[in-house]
Parts: structure tokens; C-alpha cells; sequence
């Protein structure tokens, strides 16, 4: 991701509908995770991270030290430089670690999550969240650095394969979903609306609180049941205790 990006999430992300709607989904989730030391690979900016040390103890780790600069502007530590297939710490050091919008940059995907795997204590569990969809591939990917899109399928074959079992899998974002297609399928290359760019569009401050309403409604949903369509996918994963099949 280039320093644009990067100082553009770190100027949204407290606000803006997209970024506080990801917290809202992701909190059912860490509430299911329990108690524990927490790891946040891919921290990016901090938002997520700033919500993990409100409950535990959270380490933060993010490959670009862009990203480590806004953390400690909001205070938040420990920090460390990695990448999410090199990940510094003992084996078995966290009870849950959380992967948001990280699986998708990696050329090897299924190397990151054993990565992960090896971080986790027993008992412990993942956190993962992806883009949805690869027929929505857009210049939003592009500069984001991503590789790939997922489907409910492939993201559980890709922890499978790292040796997870995967405890609740489900879309997400699923209001949105229809206006981001039309955007990315057909307006976005209609209008020619200028590659290079992302797709975190900046509403009227009411239609802002109007999306973020609809995330704590999607939020509720999610929580009790799996949606079937959505923009993302959200994952609660544990490592297998048998990784032997055995």
C-alpha cells in the first residue's frame, strides 16, 4: 500500500462508515474469542488494534512502518515491523490473533496462515476477514496491493489447508454489496472515474451515520447467523488439534 493510502486510512478510519462498520462486525467475534493475549498482524493505521487493547493485551505487527508511525500517534504499543509469513514471536504466544484484509497481499496465502497456526496457544483462536468475489476485482484492489479475492469455498480450502477448522464462516457487508458491484462492474468503467484509486468514498456526514446504523444491524445479524452474500468474508477459526488427521 503506498503512503497515500496509508494517511488516507489513518484520516478515515476513526469516522468514516467502512472502517467503523469492520469494528462493529468484528466485535461479536472477539467477544466469542475470549480472554487472552491478542496479536493484530497487518495492523495497519491502529483502528483494530485500538479496540483489541481496550480488552487485553495487544500487540501490533505490520510490515510497513508507515502504518507503526500512526499506531504510536494514538499510543498504541507494543509494536513490530513484520511481514505476516515472518512473524517474530515464540510459538504459541497468543490466544487470539486477528488477520483483517491481510491473507489477500500474500503471494502464499496458505503459508501466512501457518504462520498464524504457529503463533496461536492451544485453544486458541483467528480472526480473519478478505475481499469477496473475484469477478469484483477493481482498481480498489490494485492499489491496496491485493492478489486475490475470495469465496466462501476458497477461503475455507486455504484454511483447511494451513490446518485450521473453521468454527464460523459468513459474508459481510452484505448492504453494500449491491452498490459496490454496480460501481465496480459498470459506473466505475463507464465514467472512467480514474484508475489508481480506492473505493473509500467519503459520504454527507448523515448518509455516513446512516451506513454505520446499517453495520450495527448487520452486526446483530451476523452474530446469530451466516449470511450468504456480502463484499467480505468474516472467519472465527482454530487450529486443528490433530493436525495429523489422525
Amino acid at each position: 500500500m503506498d503512503v497515500g493510502s496509508i494517511d488516507e486510512m489513518a484520516r478515515l478510519e476513526d469516522t468514516h462508515w467502512w472502517f467503523v462498520g469492520k469494528r462493529l462486525l468484528v466485535e461479536p467475534l472477539l467477544r466469542a474469542a475470549g480472554a487472552g493475549r491478542a496479536l493484530d498482524v497487518g495492523c495497519g493505521t491502529g483502528g483494530v488494534l485500538a479496540l483489541l487493547a481496550q480488552a487485553r493485551s495487544a500487540v501490533g505487527a505490520d510490515a510497513s512502518a508507515d502504518c507503526l508511525t500512526h499506531c504510536r500517534r494514538r499510543g498504541l504499543a507494543p509494536l513490530v515491523r513484520a511481514t505476516a509469513d515472518h512473524l517474530p514471536f515464540r510459538r504459541a504466544s497468543f490466544a487470539l490473533v486477528t488477520a483483517l484484509d491481510v491473507i489477500e497481499h500474500a503471494d502464499d496465502d496458505v503459508a501466512v496462515l501457518r504462520e498464524i497456526r504457529a503463533a496461536l496457544a492451544p485453544g486458541g483462536v483467528l480472526v480473519v476477514g478478505v475481499p469477496a468475489y473475484p469477478a469484483l476485482w477493481s482498481d480498489h484492489d490494485e492499489v491496496l496491493g491485493h492478489r486475490r479475492r475470495y469465496t466462501a469455498p476458497t477461503l475455507r480450502a486455504a484454511l483447511t489447508a494451513a490446518q485450521f477448522d473453521v468454527l464460523r464462516l459468513t459474508y459481510t457487508n452484505a448492504f453494500v454489496l449491491p452498490a459496490a458491484a454496480v460501481w465496480r462492474l459498470g459506473g466505475r468503467r463507464v465514467l472512467n472515474a480514474g484508475g489508481g484509486r480506492t473505493d473509500f468514498y467519503v459520504p454527507p456526514a448523515k448518509l455516513n451515520r446512516l451506513l454505520i446504523g446499517l453495520y450495527r444491524i448487520e452486526a446483530w445479524l451476523t452474530s446469530r447467523t451466516r449470511l450468504p452474500f456480502g463484499l467480505s468474508l468474516l472467519c472465527l477459526a482454530q487450529p486443528c488439534r490433530d493436525p495429523s488427521g489422525a
